[in-house]
């Protein structure tokens, strides 16, 4: 190389770095690494034990402290770790339903299955999930005739924490699946039955410096806006200051995941089975109570619990539905020293519920809401008598709970049928029709759902189903006109409107805050030997559309 070339590869060279490091020649550690390449992982924070703990040492050293800790062995007792293999699932649960989505959690295409997108049958899954470049990940919960299978560790099975589940959850792949890095709203048992996980974990107390997505602020979820594949630390600085844990559940294992312990979570093998037995959060609870935990107490079924909400394999899902003590509490919260409300009482309580108040804004359904607070009032036969009294609030049933809960709240599109309406972005359909127009100057059967099914990776049903609506209903051709197109689009489009909602907005802010999360990275597939799956990424269109 002659010393004009040279001088020429050195200029180029620096000029790339600049770039790259805003003119800082100081490039922190693991920049643009992996999380956890910018410092060791601490060996401390998270304890490993070969044995299950007693009730009281699990209360008082894990739960309510917050540490997380690995059980070796913890679910090697029970039918799901001996028998759950593919065979076997497919002939004793094929015809259950499950939720699905993809691989790399939030930029995937969220897959169709044998009942729409994200809705499969376990049979119909096992089919498919080890062909080549599949994107089928069950996160679902676990239907009621496979909780038989599974066992729940003793600390669970008495006192407080057995009356305090909430819900139980599948996870099931071929390898190859990557969550980003959150945080999840409630105590967790994680037990994995195939394969291996790797969880790397950070504790909630750092979460200022993990750059938190924005949420609304009676949440109690969230997840990291940082490129857990390419860590941005000039764009995330404070991530340097992090320390963290990193460890490998194998076939057999459990994690106790606290909750809000942030993680990001690495699945391998090609047969990848886990259970999580979710319960409360039990902010703020110092001492439980230990009720016929003194006993000599073993692994349990699941079948032998009772939780807050239980799936049965079909119809809707109740997956992410709130704690039925929580709801409870927000309940009573509105009484505050008073026995009993009249409607009266009830409208003062709402006007109490302010935006500064930290109590009241974790509870959704209490948050200055007049329409449920309202509800609630009638729920409890309000409207009937006058009134309302705390020992009603005391007294519900955890069906009655149930039933409450749905009322306030509703069941999120992601566990119904309908899935499909609040997965697709509803500016791609919108193009699909403008594109038919301006091809053909009208919109045929045929061509849309060829176009809609190939645009948006939904479902001929689902397009039918548009078409349908674009129509006029005296036409019954399988042609619709762009006048027709201008009356009924909005009628067509109306459900992807409702479920797809509106996207998060921080206060003083006029748009979403930046997040690189969900950014795709082609080039970590190929340190996993057993997993080449080229994923198809989901992406979101930011145009704005008028309508037609």
């Amino acid at each position: 190389m002659n010393r004009r070339l040279y001088f020429n590869f050195v200029v180029a060279l620096v000029e790339v770095v600049s770039l790259t490091t805003g003119g800082d020649f100081n490039v922190p550690v693991g920049h643009l690494k992996p999380l956890g390449s910018h410092r060791p992982p601490e060996i401390n924070l998270v304890d490993d034990l070969q044995e299950v703990p007693s009730p009281q040492e699990f209360w008082t050293k894990y739960v309510r402290p917050s540490k997380a800790v690995v059980l070796r062995g913890a679910a090697k007792l029970g039918r799901a770790f001996t028998e759950w293999t593919d065979k076997y699932l497919k002939e004793n649960f094929a015809d259950l339903e499950v939720r699905l989505e993809g691989k790399k959690e939030k930029s995937s295409k969220v897959p169709i299955g044998a009942k729409g997108v994200g809705r499969d049958t376990i049979g119909n899954f096992i089919n498919n999930y080890h062909k080549e470049n599949n994107n089928l990940y069950i996160v679902s919960e676990l239907p009621t005739p496979m909780w038989r299978d599974v066992t729940v560790i003793p600390p669970l099975t008495c006192g407080l924490l057995k009356d305090r589940l909430v819900e139980v959850d599948l996870w099931m792949s071929g390898g190859g699946t990557k969550s980003i890095l959150h945080k999840d709203a409630y105590n967790a048992i994680n037990c994995l039955y195939n394969g291996t996980k790797e969880w790397k974990l950070i504790e909630y107390k750092y979460e200022d410096k993990i750059y938190k997505a924005w949420e609304p602020p009676q949440n109690v979820g969230g997840f990291s806006r940082v490129n857990i594949q390419q860590v941005d630390l000039l764009k995330y600085p404070k991530v340097s200051e992090v320390p963290w844990s990193i460890v490998t559940i194998n076939a057999g294992d459990c994690l106790f995941l606290p909750k809000s312990y942030y993680h990001q979570v690495n699945s391998y093998g090609t047969n990848n089975v886990a259970v999580a037995l979710l319960f409360s959060r039990l902010d703020g609870v110092d001492d439980i109570d230990f009720t016929g935990c003194d006993e000599n107490l073993s692994f349990k079924p699941l079948s032998e619990m009772e939780l807050d909400w239980e799936y049965p394999g079909h119809g809707n899902l109740s997956m992410g539905n709130t704690d039925l003590e929580s709801v409870r509490e927000g309940m009573l919260d509105f009484f505050g020293k008073d026995e009993k409300l009249d409607k009266d009482g009830i409208l003062r309580k709402i006007q109490n519920v302010t935006e500064e108040d930290e109590v009241h804004k974790l509870y959704s359904y209490v948050e200055g809401v007049r329409q449920q607070a309202l509800m609630m009032f009638d729920w409890l036969g309000g409207n009937k008598k006058g009134f309302i009294t705390k020992q009603e609030v005391l007294k519900l049933t955890r069906e009655q709970m149930r039933q409450t809960v749905l009322a306030f709240e509703g069941t999120d599109v992601s566990n119904t049928e309908e899935a499909e309406y609040g997965v697709i972005d509803v500016a791609n359909v919108r193009d699909v029709i403008r594109e038919l127009l301006a091809l053909d100057g009208l919109v045929s059967r045929d061509k849309f759902i060829r176009a809609y099914v190939e645009a948006t990776q939904g479902t001929e049903v689902f397009a039918e189903l548009i078409f349908n609506k674009l129509r006029n209903e005296t036409n019954v051709s399988d042609q619709v006109t762009k006048q027709e197109v201008q009356n009924n689009l909005r009628r067509a489009i109306q459900r992807f409107l409702e479920w797809g909602g509106e996207p998060e907005i921080p206060p003083g802010m006029d748009s979403p805050e930046p997040n690189d999360a969900y950014m795709e990275d082609d080039e970590d597939d190929s340190d996993n030997d057993d997993e080449n799956e080229e994923t198809e990424w989901k992406t979101k269109s930011d145009d704005t559309h008028q309508e037609l």
